[in-house]
Parts: C-alpha cells; sequence; structure tokens
C-alpha cells in the first residue's frame, strides 16, 4: 500500500459514509478534468477533424488541418491544450505572420474557432486566441465587374454552358458551390424564383433563400431547359450529368479572365461581389442585398456594397462651376 493511500485511508476513517461518498465524487471529478486538460494537441486534432468531416464543407476542412498542423509542428504533438497560454499563442502567431504573411488571418480564425470547441468539450477553461487582436493592414478596393464585363466573358468562354454558369452567378450573386450543386427543381421558371437550400444542397448560413429571376437570365435558363436536362438533374453538369466541381468552375472562369486581359485581382467570387455592388449602385437597400446573399448580418453585406469610381466622380462634379 502505498503512502498516498495510507494516508486517505486515515482521513476517511472518522467521517461517515455520506461524507465518504461526496468526498469521493469530489476526487472522481478532479481526475476527469486532470485527464481533459492532459489532452495533446494531436489528440484534439485527430477529434475536432473527426468532428469536421460532419459539419464542415470540404474546402474549409482542407484549411482546419492545415491551420491544425501549422500549430502541432510549433509546438510538438504531445504539446497539452491547456498548457498554451495567451502568451505562446501570441508567440504563434507572431511566427506565422513571418512564415505565411497571406495566410495567418484565416489561420488565426480556424485556430479560434477549433480551440473554442476544445472549451465547449471541457478540455480547456480559456481559449489562448480570444485575447489576441490581429495588426490591421493595408485595404484595398476589391474589382468591380458591370454589365459589359459579363458580356466580354460569356462571350469569350470556350464553353456556351459556362458561360450561362457566369451569367447565373453574376444575377443571383450564388457562390459556385451552390451553383454546382443546385438542380431543376430548385428554379421555379413560371413564378419566377430560385430556392438555394434544400435536403441536397446546404447553404454556408444553413437558410434558405429565394432569389427572383430577372429578365437577362430567365432567357439564360429557358435555353438550358430546352436542352433536354432532367427535372432533378444539375442545372449546370457534364454530359454525363455529374456535376462540375468547384475546382474546375474556378479556374475555367480566371483563364477567361486572363484571356481577356482583366485584373488579376478578379475571381470567380467577384460575381457574387459585383451582383451586390450592382444592386446598391442602383439604389437596393442594403438590408434586401443582405436577404439575397443569404448574409447573417448586414455587417458581412457592406463588405460587397462597392462605389465604383464612376460613382466618385459623379460625386465630386458637385463642386464643378456649370458650363
Amino acid at each position: 500500500m502505498t503512502q498516498k493511500a495510507e494516508l486517505l485511508i486515515q482521513l476517511l476513517s472518522g467521517i461517515s459514509s455520506g461524507e465518504k461518498d461526496n468526498i469521493l465524487k469530489a476526487l472522481t471529478f478532479i481526475k476527469d478534468n486532470r485527464k481533459d486538460e492532459s489532452r495533446t494537441l494531436n489528440d484534439f486534432r485527430r477529434e475536432y477533424m473527426t468532428f469536421s468531416q460532419d459539419n464542415h464543407a470540404e474546402k474549409y476542412r482542407r484549411s482546419i488541418e492545415l491551420s491544425l498542423r501549422h500549430l502541432t509542428e510549433y509546438f510538438g504533438d504531445d504539446k497539452s491544450l491547456s498548457e498554451i497560454k495567451t502568451k505562446d499563442a501570441e508567440r504563434f502567431e507572431a511566427f506565422l505572420r513571418k512564415s505565411a504573411p497571406k495566410g495567418f488571418k484565416v489561420y488565426h480564425r480556424n485556430l479560434k474557432a477549433a480551440f473554442n470547441k476544445a472549451k465547449d468539450w471541457e478540455y480547456i477553461s480559456e481559449n489562448p486566441f480570444d485575447k489576441i487582436r490581429l495588426p490591421k493592414q493595408q485595404e484595398f478596393g476589391s474589382v468591380y465587374l458591370d454589365e459589359d464585363d459579363l458580356i466580354r466573358i460569356v462571350t469569350a468562354a470556350k464553353s456556351d454552358l459556362l458561360g450561362d454558369l457566369f451569367t447565373f452567378a453574376f444575377y443571383t450573386g450564388c457562390r459556385v458551390g451552390e451553383i454546382v450543386q443546385i438542380r431543376w427543381h430548385s428554379i421555379d421558371l413560371e413564378s419566377g424564383i430560385i430556392l438555394i437550400g434544400d435536403s441536397e444542397l446546404t447553404t454556408k448560413s444553413r437558410k434558405q433563400r429565394a432569389v427572383p429571376i430577372c429578365d437577362e437570365l430567365f432567357g439564360v435558363l429557358i435555353n438550358l431547359k430546352l436542352r433536354g436536362c432532367k427535372d432533378d438533374g444539375y442545372v449546370f453538369c457534364k454530359s454525363n450529368g455529374f456535376r462540375f466541381t468547384l475546382e474546375y468552375v474556378s479556374k475555367k472562369f480566371k483563364a477567361v479572365c486572363r484571356e481577356i486581359g482583366l485584373d488579376e485581382k478578379v475571381h470567380f467570387h467577384g460575381l457574387r461581389h459585383s451582383f451586390a455592388s450592382n444592386l446598391v449602385q442602383r439604389g437596393v437597400s442594403i438590408f434586401t442585398v443582405k436577404e439575397l446573399l443569404g448574409h447573417s448580418s448586414v455587417s458581412v453585406t457592406e463588405r460587397y456594397s462597392h462605389i465604383n469610381t464612376e460613382s466618385l466622380k459623379n460625386a465630386i462634379n458637385v463642386f464643378n462651376k456649370a458650363a
């Protein structure tokens, strides 16, 4: 018998059975919490990635995996979660700003979310990334695409189907992941409404939204329908009926933009941005645009409400004397 065990027996010998039970429960609680707090980074990474498999999109999972890999490479697989304090997290992020200057903000966001989950699971009592404030960086204006740009892009597209897909993105503001998954049963040409989000298409906000079909898009969808598409099939798909991948669509769009000499900052997501910007430029309420984009907060939508150079010129013209 160990010395600690003998001491425990002596302490318990003079108290009632009820008090003994309470003490044993307290000791068990302390033991369980110590076990959680000793969980290593490697253990948590495996557990969190299993959780992510059922709760996050593939692209986001890859980003999470990369973030956790950077963390474990810095601290080591056997580092205990509870040993990582705010000061340690700050040193790690200072290292990331030098080694990954373009991606450290994404890593910070991913790790903060992961450690919040560790806190929810009671592996840690505080999130070491909570108190970190990232340094502000110079912001650059986003590239704004108008309908003339869209015509150039569609004309240069090597495929009519891809041209239609780009048009769909420009006039609906849908994300590329939503577009490649949308099926014909979600498009009601009679009522002129597209429903984004159902049992087969999960939106980022997990909420279904309705996007009306404008005249320019209506003609595109009618032509697509006349090509003999199946009612339960994908709106945009390969000849065998399989859907396009996100990477395929994004790369094809980028290739067309380069071919016609558009700014290198133009990416497929810019079509969603341009959808919002065009609406705001034409006087549509930012709150209405929020609903069309499916954002949870209007503050997120405001990032897309771009004012083009021509609007700025028109504003300054009030200072010019009439000719």
